[in-house]
Protein backbone atom coordinates (compact mmCIF):
# COMPACT_ATOMS: atom_id res chain seq x y z
CA UNK A 1 0.00 0.00 0.00
CA UNK A 2 2.57 2.60 1.02
CA UNK A 3 4.28 2.05 -2.43
CA UNK A 4 1.66 2.59 -4.06
CA UNK A 5 1.16 6.09 -2.14
CA UNK A 6 4.81 6.84 -3.28
CA UNK A 7 4.29 5.81 -6.93
CA UNK A 8 1.13 7.88 -6.96
CA UNK A 9 2.67 10.70 -5.26
CA UNK A 10 5.87 10.61 -7.61
CA UNK A 11 3.29 10.24 -10.27
CA UNK A 12 1.52 14.00 -9.15
CA UNK A 13 5.10 15.13 -9.16
CA UNK A 14 6.42 14.42 -12.17
CA UNK A 15 2.70 15.64 -14.22
CA UNK A 16 3.10 19.00 -12.04
CA UNK A 17 6.66 19.95 -12.85
CA UNK A 18 5.68 19.06 -16.31
CA UNK A 19 2.84 21.05 -16.39
CA UNK A 20 4.80 24.10 -14.70
CA UNK A 21 7.70 23.37 -17.04
CA UNK A 22 5.36 23.62 -20.56
CA UNK A 23 3.69 26.84 -18.72
CA UNK A 24 7.26 28.49 -17.71
CA UNK A 25 7.55 28.28 -21.90
CA UNK A 26 4.83 30.92 -22.22
CA UNK A 27 7.08 34.05 -22.79
CA UNK A 28 6.34 36.99 -20.18
CA UNK A 29 3.55 39.69 -20.29
CA UNK A 30 4.87 43.40 -18.74
CA UNK A 31 2.15 46.02 -17.74
CA UNK A 32 2.82 49.49 -19.25
CA UNK A 33 0.57 52.64 -18.78
CA UNK A 34 -1.40 51.98 -21.83
CA UNK A 35 -1.54 47.89 -22.66
CA UNK A 36 -0.31 44.82 -21.36
CA UNK A 37 2.76 43.45 -23.71
CA UNK A 38 3.77 39.94 -25.05
CA UNK A 39 7.31 39.82 -24.69
CA UNK A 40 7.89 36.75 -27.47
CA UNK A 41 11.64 35.23 -26.98
CA UNK A 42 11.74 33.97 -30.53
CA UNK A 43 10.07 34.87 -33.59
CA UNK A 44 6.46 33.72 -33.50
CA UNK A 45 6.34 31.42 -36.55
CA UNK A 46 9.54 29.29 -35.00
CA UNK A 47 7.68 27.60 -32.40
CA UNK A 48 8.26 24.02 -31.60
CA UNK A 49 5.84 21.21 -30.34
CA UNK A 50 6.63 21.98 -26.30
CA UNK A 51 5.18 25.45 -27.56
CA UNK A 52 2.31 24.55 -28.95
CA UNK A 53 1.54 21.95 -26.14
CA UNK A 54 1.76 25.21 -23.62
CA UNK A 55 -0.44 27.04 -25.46
CA UNK A 56 -2.91 24.59 -25.47
CA UNK A 57 -2.45 23.71 -21.69
CA UNK A 58 -3.14 27.60 -20.96
CA UNK A 59 -6.46 27.42 -23.65
CA UNK A 60 -7.72 24.84 -21.12
CA UNK A 61 -6.53 27.01 -18.28
CA UNK A 62 -8.93 29.74 -18.72
CA UNK A 63 -11.74 27.92 -18.35
CA UNK A 64 -10.74 27.64 -14.45
CA UNK A 65 -13.00 30.11 -12.82
CA UNK A 66 -11.14 33.14 -11.43
CA UNK A 67 -8.31 32.24 -14.06
CA UNK A 68 -8.84 35.18 -16.68
CA UNK A 69 -11.18 38.11 -16.66
CA UNK A 70 -14.55 38.06 -16.96
CA UNK A 71 -16.28 39.83 -20.61
CA UNK A 72 -18.30 42.89 -18.81
CA UNK A 73 -20.29 45.52 -20.44
CA UNK A 74 -19.05 49.28 -21.66
CA UNK A 75 -21.63 51.23 -19.53
CA UNK A 76 -25.12 50.57 -21.84
CA UNK A 77 -23.55 50.56 -25.67
CA UNK A 78 -23.41 47.40 -27.27
CA UNK A 79 -19.28 47.22 -26.59
CA UNK A 80 -17.55 45.04 -24.13
CA UNK A 81 -14.24 45.78 -22.71
CA UNK A 82 -11.27 44.25 -24.24
CA UNK A 83 -7.91 45.44 -21.87
CA UNK A 84 -5.34 46.08 -24.92
CA UNK A 85 -2.63 43.87 -25.37
CA UNK A 86 0.18 44.22 -27.96
CA UNK A 87 3.60 42.53 -29.29
CA UNK A 88 6.23 43.51 -31.36
CA UNK A 89 9.05 41.88 -32.64
CA UNK A 90 11.28 40.37 -35.54
CA UNK A 91 9.82 37.73 -37.82
CA UNK A 92 12.44 35.12 -38.75
CA UNK A 93 12.09 33.82 -42.16
CA UNK A 94 14.40 31.24 -43.74
CA UNK A 95 14.58 28.81 -46.82
CA UNK A 96 12.59 25.76 -44.54
CA UNK A 97 9.82 28.29 -43.73
CA UNK A 98 8.98 29.16 -47.71
CA UNK A 99 9.61 25.40 -48.19
CA UNK A 100 6.98 24.32 -45.64
CA UNK A 101 4.57 27.09 -47.01
CA UNK A 102 4.99 26.39 -50.46
CA UNK A 103 4.44 22.56 -49.83
CA UNK A 104 1.03 23.09 -47.96
CA UNK A 105 -0.27 25.04 -51.27
CA UNK A 106 1.11 22.12 -53.87
CA UNK A 107 3.43 25.34 -55.73
CA UNK A 108 6.32 24.38 -57.74
CA UNK A 109 9.27 24.00 -55.52
CA UNK A 110 11.82 23.57 -58.18
CA UNK A 111 10.59 26.91 -60.36
CA UNK A 112 14.02 28.70 -59.99
CA UNK A 113 12.63 31.75 -59.06
CA UNK A 114 12.39 33.85 -55.35
CA UNK A 115 7.99 34.09 -56.55
CA UNK A 116 5.93 33.03 -53.91
CA UNK A 117 2.28 33.10 -52.59
CA UNK A 118 1.30 36.41 -51.07
CA UNK A 119 -0.17 34.73 -48.44
CA UNK A 120 3.22 33.24 -47.03
CA UNK A 121 3.35 36.33 -44.52
CA UNK A 122 -0.22 35.70 -43.65
CA UNK A 123 0.70 31.88 -42.77
CA UNK A 124 3.70 33.07 -40.72
CA UNK A 125 1.86 35.04 -38.28
CA UNK A 126 -0.95 33.39 -37.32
CA UNK A 127 0.84 32.04 -33.93
CA UNK A 128 0.20 35.78 -33.04
CA UNK A 129 -3.18 35.19 -32.94
CA UNK A 130 -3.30 32.01 -30.42
CA UNK A 131 -0.71 34.01 -28.16
CA UNK A 132 -3.66 36.53 -27.66
CA UNK A 133 -6.17 34.34 -27.19
CA UNK A 134 -4.48 32.16 -24.62
CA UNK A 135 -3.09 35.44 -22.90
CA UNK A 136 -4.18 35.38 -19.20
CA UNK A 137 -4.96 38.95 -19.56
CA UNK A 138 -7.30 38.64 -22.80
CA UNK A 139 -10.94 37.77 -21.13
CA UNK A 140 -11.88 35.72 -24.74
CA UNK A 141 -12.00 31.81 -24.30
CA UNK A 142 -9.90 30.41 -26.89
CA UNK A 143 -12.14 27.66 -27.90
CA UNK A 144 -15.21 29.38 -28.06
CA UNK A 145 -13.61 32.03 -30.87
CA UNK A 146 -14.55 31.40 -34.28
CA UNK A 147 -12.48 33.60 -37.45
CA UNK A 148 -15.17 35.07 -39.67
CA UNK A 149 -13.42 37.30 -41.74
CA UNK A 150 -9.73 38.62 -42.56
CA UNK A 151 -9.49 41.84 -44.29
CA UNK A 152 -5.93 42.01 -45.39
CA UNK A 153 -4.33 45.33 -46.96
CA UNK A 154 -0.99 44.26 -49.28
CA UNK A 155 0.91 47.58 -49.25
CA UNK A 156 3.79 46.36 -50.88
CA UNK A 157 2.57 43.69 -52.87
CA UNK A 158 5.31 43.18 -54.80
CA UNK A 159 7.99 42.76 -51.84
CA UNK A 160 4.91 40.47 -50.32
CA UNK A 161 5.53 37.72 -53.21
CA UNK A 162 9.64 37.92 -53.68
CA UNK A 163 10.81 35.10 -50.76
CA UNK A 164 14.34 35.90 -51.48
CA UNK A 165 13.84 39.65 -50.67
CA UNK A 166 11.88 38.62 -47.25
CA UNK A 167 14.65 36.23 -46.36
CA UNK A 168 17.12 39.32 -46.76
CA UNK A 169 15.30 41.61 -44.93
CA UNK A 170 14.63 38.71 -42.18
CA UNK A 171 18.44 38.08 -42.41
CA UNK A 172 19.55 41.59 -41.56
CA UNK A 173 16.85 41.93 -38.52
CA UNK A 174 14.80 43.91 -40.25
CA UNK A 175 11.23 42.44 -41.09
CA UNK A 176 9.27 42.84 -38.03
CA UNK A 177 6.11 42.88 -36.50
CA UNK A 178 3.45 44.59 -34.63
CA UNK A 179 0.37 43.13 -33.42
CA UNK A 180 -2.75 43.68 -30.83
CA UNK A 181 -6.33 43.08 -29.41
CA UNK A 182 -8.38 45.31 -28.11
CA UNK A 183 -8.03 48.80 -26.56
CA UNK A 184 -10.37 51.72 -26.06
CA UNK A 185 -10.29 51.95 -29.87
CA UNK A 186 -10.78 48.14 -30.48
CA UNK A 187 -13.61 47.07 -27.74
CA UNK A 188 -15.82 43.91 -28.30
CA UNK A 189 -19.26 44.53 -30.21
CA UNK A 190 -22.09 42.12 -29.17
CA UNK A 191 -23.64 40.68 -32.33
CA UNK A 192 -26.15 38.19 -32.69
CA UNK A 193 -24.72 35.20 -31.51
CA UNK A 194 -21.78 36.55 -29.09
CA UNK A 195 -19.05 39.18 -29.08
CA UNK A 196 -17.06 40.60 -31.46
CA UNK A 197 -13.33 41.26 -32.66
CA UNK A 198 -10.73 42.25 -33.84
CA UNK A 199 -6.86 41.40 -34.15
CA UNK A 200 -4.70 43.29 -36.03
CA UNK A 201 -0.95 42.21 -37.50
CA UNK A 202 1.21 44.31 -39.39
CA UNK A 203 4.23 43.39 -41.35
CA UNK A 204 7.23 45.65 -41.58
CA UNK A 205 10.75 46.07 -43.96
CA UNK A 206 12.18 48.61 -41.62
CA UNK A 207 9.85 51.39 -40.83
CA UNK A 208 8.06 50.44 -44.54
CA UNK A 209 4.83 48.91 -43.92
CA UNK A 210 4.15 45.50 -46.22
CA UNK A 211 0.84 43.91 -44.81
CA UNK A 212 -1.51 44.48 -42.10
CA UNK A 213 -4.08 41.74 -41.19
CA UNK A 214 -7.66 42.66 -39.88
CA UNK A 215 -8.25 39.35 -37.96
CA UNK A 216 -12.20 39.53 -36.80
CA UNK A 217 -13.24 36.33 -34.73
CA UNK A 218 -16.88 35.97 -32.72
CA UNK A 219 -17.17 33.93 -29.53
CA UNK A 220 -20.61 32.67 -28.91
CA UNK A 221 -22.19 34.02 -25.64
CA UNK A 222 -25.30 33.28 -24.47
CA UNK A 223 -28.53 35.62 -25.24
CA UNK A 224 -29.04 36.83 -21.84
CA UNK A 225 -25.32 37.88 -22.04
CA UNK A 226 -25.19 41.52 -20.96
CA UNK A 227 -25.20 43.74 -22.73
CA UNK A 228 -28.17 42.22 -24.59
CA UNK A 229 -28.53 42.23 -28.56
CA UNK A 230 -30.13 45.22 -30.32
CA UNK A 231 -30.69 44.40 -34.17
CA UNK A 232 -30.77 48.03 -34.55
CA UNK A 233 -27.13 48.03 -34.34
CA UNK A 234 -26.15 45.24 -36.33
CA UNK A 235 -23.43 46.57 -39.21
CA UNK A 236 -25.23 46.72 -42.44
CA UNK A 237 -23.73 43.78 -44.37
CA UNK A 238 -21.05 44.59 -47.27
CA UNK A 239 -22.03 43.51 -50.60
CA UNK A 240 -19.72 40.98 -52.67
CA UNK A 241 -22.58 40.18 -55.35
CA UNK A 242 -21.45 39.56 -59.01
CA UNK A 243 -21.59 41.85 -60.87
CA UNK A 244 -24.37 41.00 -63.94
CA UNK A 245 -21.55 41.28 -66.63
CA UNK A 246 -19.76 38.85 -64.89
CA UNK A 247 -16.76 36.94 -66.11
CA UNK A 248 -16.16 33.66 -64.41
CA UNK A 249 -12.82 31.52 -63.40
CA UNK A 250 -13.37 28.12 -61.74
CA UNK A 251 -11.01 25.74 -60.18
CA UNK A 252 -11.56 22.32 -58.42
CA UNK A 253 -9.52 22.25 -55.34
CA UNK A 254 -9.25 18.09 -53.59
CA UNK A 255 -8.73 18.75 -50.29
CA UNK A 256 -7.91 16.14 -47.61
CA UNK A 257 -6.34 15.95 -43.83
CA UNK A 258 -3.32 15.16 -44.83
CA UNK A 259 -3.29 19.28 -46.87
CA UNK A 260 -4.89 20.56 -43.41
CA UNK A 261 -2.03 18.95 -41.56
CA UNK A 262 0.92 20.86 -44.13
CA UNK A 263 -1.17 23.89 -43.66
CA UNK A 264 -0.55 23.48 -39.54
CA UNK A 265 2.73 22.54 -40.10
CA UNK A 266 3.38 26.28 -41.98
CA UNK A 267 0.75 28.21 -40.05
CA UNK A 268 1.36 26.60 -36.29
CA UNK A 269 -2.19 26.14 -36.20
CA UNK A 270 -2.99 22.77 -34.27
CA UNK A 271 -6.42 23.32 -33.29
CA UNK A 272 -7.77 19.94 -32.99
CA UNK A 273 -11.02 20.52 -35.20
CA UNK A 274 -8.45 21.23 -38.29
CA UNK A 275 -6.20 18.25 -37.53
CA UNK A 276 -8.34 15.39 -35.41
CA UNK A 277 -11.36 13.79 -37.35
CA UNK A 278 -11.85 12.58 -33.49
CA UNK A 279 -11.43 16.24 -32.11
CA UNK A 280 -13.45 17.80 -34.52
CA UNK A 281 -16.29 15.14 -34.07
CA UNK A 282 -16.37 15.85 -30.23
CA UNK A 283 -17.13 19.77 -31.11
CA UNK A 284 -20.45 18.47 -33.04
CA UNK A 285 -18.89 18.62 -36.61
CA UNK A 286 -18.57 15.27 -38.91
CA UNK A 287 -15.34 15.71 -39.51
CA UNK A 288 -12.04 17.90 -39.56
CA UNK A 289 -12.61 21.31 -40.67
CA UNK A 290 -10.36 23.03 -43.26
CA UNK A 291 -8.38 26.14 -42.45
CA UNK A 292 -10.21 29.27 -43.89
CA UNK A 293 -7.16 31.09 -44.68
CA UNK A 294 -6.04 27.34 -46.42
CA UNK A 295 -8.80 27.40 -48.74
CA UNK A 296 -8.25 31.11 -49.58
CA UNK A 297 -4.26 30.81 -50.20
CA UNK A 298 -4.71 27.84 -52.24
CA UNK A 299 -7.51 29.12 -54.42
CA UNK A 300 -5.21 32.30 -54.98
CA UNK A 301 -2.59 29.81 -55.78
CA UNK A 302 -4.53 28.25 -58.60
CA UNK A 303 -4.12 31.46 -60.72
CA UNK A 304 -0.39 30.65 -60.84
CA UNK A 305 0.05 26.55 -60.89
CA UNK A 306 -3.14 26.52 -63.71
CA UNK A 307 -3.39 27.87 -66.96
CA UNK A 308 -6.93 29.15 -68.56
CA UNK A 309 -7.34 26.62 -70.72
CA UNK A 310 -6.76 23.62 -68.05
CA UNK A 311 -9.86 24.71 -66.23
CA UNK A 312 -13.29 25.82 -66.63
CA UNK A 313 -12.47 29.27 -67.06
CA UNK A 314 -13.33 32.80 -68.77
CA UNK A 315 -9.34 33.72 -70.00
CA UNK A 316 -10.58 37.57 -69.35
CA UNK A 317 -11.36 36.83 -65.67
CA UNK A 318 -8.09 34.35 -65.45
CA UNK A 319 -5.84 37.27 -66.43
CA UNK A 320 -8.03 40.34 -64.99
CA UNK A 321 -7.91 38.12 -61.40
CA UNK A 322 -4.29 36.79 -61.74
CA UNK A 323 -2.97 40.37 -62.15
CA UNK A 324 -4.70 41.61 -59.31
CA UNK A 325 -3.17 39.14 -57.18
CA UNK A 326 0.11 37.82 -59.33
CA UNK A 327 1.40 40.50 -61.04
CA UNK A 328 0.33 43.99 -59.90
CA UNK A 329 2.32 46.50 -58.19
CA UNK A 330 -0.62 48.81 -57.03
CA UNK A 331 -1.77 48.13 -53.46
CA UNK A 332 -4.32 45.45 -53.34
CA UNK A 333 -6.92 44.27 -50.21
CA UNK A 334 -8.03 40.99 -49.78
CA UNK A 335 -11.59 40.59 -47.89
CA UNK A 336 -12.37 36.91 -47.11
CA UNK A 337 -15.65 35.57 -45.07
CA UNK A 338 -15.82 32.44 -43.44
CA UNK A 339 -20.06 31.93 -44.21
CA UNK A 340 -19.72 28.11 -43.21
CA UNK A 341 -17.12 24.93 -42.35
CA UNK A 342 -15.73 23.11 -44.72
CA UNK A 343 -15.26 19.25 -43.88
CA UNK A 344 -12.97 16.94 -45.18
CA UNK A 345 -12.04 15.05 -47.08
CA UNK A 346 -13.99 17.47 -49.81
CA UNK A 347 -13.74 18.59 -53.06
CA UNK A 348 -14.08 22.17 -53.09
CA UNK A 349 -15.26 24.60 -56.33
CA UNK A 350 -13.68 28.13 -56.22
CA UNK A 351 -14.59 31.05 -58.60
CA UNK A 352 -13.08 34.45 -59.32
CA UNK A 353 -15.99 36.36 -60.63
CA UNK A 354 -15.19 39.61 -62.45
CA UNK A 355 -16.83 42.29 -64.74
CA UNK A 356 -16.11 42.56 -68.05
CA UNK A 357 -16.03 46.72 -67.58
CA UNK A 358 -13.91 46.37 -64.39
CA UNK A 359 -10.80 45.02 -64.73
CA UNK A 360 -9.50 45.74 -60.91
CA UNK A 361 -11.61 43.83 -58.87
CA UNK A 362 -12.51 40.17 -58.25
CA UNK A 363 -14.98 38.53 -56.30
CA UNK A 364 -14.08 34.96 -54.97
CA UNK A 365 -17.07 31.90 -53.95
CA UNK A 366 -16.21 28.72 -52.58
CA UNK A 367 -18.42 26.03 -52.79
CA UNK A 368 -18.58 22.41 -51.26
CA UNK A 369 -21.86 20.86 -52.63
CA UNK A 370 -23.03 23.92 -54.13
CA UNK A 371 -23.25 25.43 -50.15
CA UNK A 372 -21.02 28.42 -50.13
CA UNK A 373 -18.10 28.17 -47.60
CA UNK A 374 -15.99 31.30 -48.21
CA UNK A 375 -16.95 34.46 -49.21
CA UNK A 376 -14.94 37.51 -50.49
CA UNK A 377 -13.02 39.81 -53.20
CA UNK A 378 -10.06 41.36 -53.89
CA UNK A 379 -9.39 44.87 -55.53
CA UNK A 380 -6.63 47.35 -56.72
CA UNK A 381 -6.49 49.65 -53.87
CA UNK A 382 -7.32 53.34 -55.11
Amino acid sequence: MLGLIRQGFQLAVSLIGALWLLLTRYPKTTRGSDAAYINLTKSPNQIGAADIISLIVLAFLKYIPGYAPRLHANGSSQTLVLPQIRAEGLLRLDGQAVETFKKSLRADRDSGTSEVNPFLLVAQSVPLIIYFLVNRACPIKPFGAVNTRNIIHFLQPAFCRDAARLQQVSDEGRLTYISSIGGEGSPGRRRKRGVEFCIIIEIYADNELLMQQQCWFLQFLPVSFEPRYRPEDEPVKRNDAVPEDSLKAEFSLPMTLQDALRWAATSKDYDGIHVSPLVAKLFGFQGALAHGNHVAALAVQQLRSTTASDANTSEAAFKATQNILWESDSPFTSDISFVRPAMLPAILAAQWHCSASNASKATLTVLRHGKVCIEGSCFINT
